[in-house]
C-alpha cells in the first residue's frame, strides 16, 4: 500500500514538472522587447487561417520580410507582448476587402456558416455596436482562404478601410 502511494506522488511530481515546463516554454514564446511603432492593432482575427483554429481578440501585424507576421498580443503596463501565431505572404494575397456588418452577412454562403458555425450565428445578434470586416483573400500554394478581421465600435468600418489601404500602399 505503502508503495503504491509513493509512486502515484512521483507520478504527480513527474506530470506537475512537465506541465510547469510546457508553461514556461509558451510564456517565454512572448515577446517582451516588441517593436511598437510598426505594430498595426487589426481588430479580431475572427477566422480563415489555416494555422489558427481559434478566435484571436487582440490580434495586430508587422509587415515585414514579404509577409503580414499575425500576432495574438496584450498590454501589460503600457508595455505590448506578442505572440506570432501565423504569416500571410505578400505575394500570396489576391484582394483585401473591408465590409460592414450588413455586406458581410449577405456574403455568408452555406458553406461559410458550416466552416464558421457558432460565429455566423453570433454576427447577426450583434446589432448593438458597429462592425466592421477587414477580408485577406489568399492562397496557401493549394488551397484558398478567407482570413476574417473583425473591428468593433466607433468608427469601426473606417479602421478597417484604414487597414486596408495600408495593405495596399505596401502591396504595390
Amino acid at each position: 500500500m505503502d508503495v503504491i502511494i509513493i509512486l502515484a506522488l512521483i507520478v504527480f511530481c513527474i506530470v506537475g514538472i512537465v506541465y510547469s515546463i510546457k508553461k514556461l516554454k509558451k510564456q517565454n514564446q512572448w515577446k517582451k522587447d516588441f517593436d511598437v511603432k510598426s505594430f498595426v492593432r487589426s481588430g479580431s482575427l475572427v477566422y480563415g487561417h489555416p494555422d489558427i483554429d481559434r478566435t484571436i481578440k487582440l490580434s495586430g501585424f508587422h509587415l515585414k520580410n514579404n509577409n503580414i507576421e499575425l500576432y495574438e498580443y496584450y498590454d501589460e503596463q503600457f508595455n505590448i507582448k506578442a505572440l506570432k501565431v501565423g504569416d500571410i505572404p505578400f505575394d500570396r494575397i489576391s484582394n483585401i476587402l473591408s465590409e460592414d456588418q450588413s455586406t458581410i452577412e449577405s456574403r455568408i454562403s452555406a458553406t461559410r456558416l458550416y466552416l464558421v458555425g457558432v460565429f455566423a450565428l453570433a454576427w447577426k445578434k450583434r446589432e448593438k455596436h458597429e462592425l466592421g470586416y477587414l477580408t485577406v483573400f489568399w492562397n496557401d500554394g493549394k488551397f484558398d482562404h478567407e482570413t476574417v478581421f473583425e473591428f468593433e465600435g466607433k468608427n469601426a468600418v473606417q479602421r478597417a478601410n484604414m487597414i486596408r489601404n495600408l495593405l495596399i500602399k505596401v502591396l504595390r
